[in-house]
């Protein structure tokens, strides 16, 4: 009877064991595997988020440089306004530069403005007579000045007197629209 009944309770603990066992096989396999799979695709796309928030972050630093880019070759272009307030500044602008010298100015000739998507074309058409030394300041100042004046076209031509010439330039600026 004893070995009967070790027996018996052999086959209670196995039997117990086994539906523990597969009890615990099936949470596994209805719960616990599910979750570790989710969890595993989570990660993932953590993983997918970070690599993007760097390239964003990335992309996010490139914008700052060019937007800093951009306002500082904005400020170079000048203010924005009408046509004829940007040529009356380009035109003061160039006052500027050439009152100072003693150079005759014969005539100023204001070209037509050539306007693009972003930006205007501001010429300016000077005549002038003067020292050979004096017109080679007023190239200087041209293209030292901060505001970016380009000397498209240049024409001298000698007269009568010793180191006095005539002259035409063709000034330009681009600005802002």
């Amino acid at each position: 009877m004893m070995k009967n009944s070790n027996h018996r309770k052999r086959e209670k603990f196995l039997a117990g064991f086994t539906a523990v066992l597969i009890l615990s096989a099936l949470i596994y396999i209805a719960a616990v595997k599910p979750c570790i799979k989710a969890c595993a695709t989570r990660i993932d796309q953590i993983e997918k988020l970070k690599a993007e928030l760097v390239m964003i972050r990335a992309d996010m630093l490139v914008r700052d440089k060019i937007e800093e880019r951009y306002e500082y070759i904005k400020s170079l272009l000048g203010d924005e306004g009408s046509n004829q307030q940007q040529i009356s500044r380009f035109c003061s602008e160039l006052n500027g530069m050439y009152e100072k010298l003693p150079l005759q100015v014969r005539s100023i000739k204001i070209m037509p403005v050539a306007e693009d998507k972003f930006c205007r074309k501001l010429s300016v058409k000077i005549e002038f007579t003067g020292h050979i030394k004096e017109i080679m300041k007023l190239i200087s100042a041209v293209e030292l000045s901060d505001s970016a004046i380009g000397l498209e076209q240049m024409e001298i031509k000698a007269s009568q007197t010793t180191d006095v010439v005539g002259g035409t330039f063709l000034l330009s600026k681009i600005v802002n629209i």
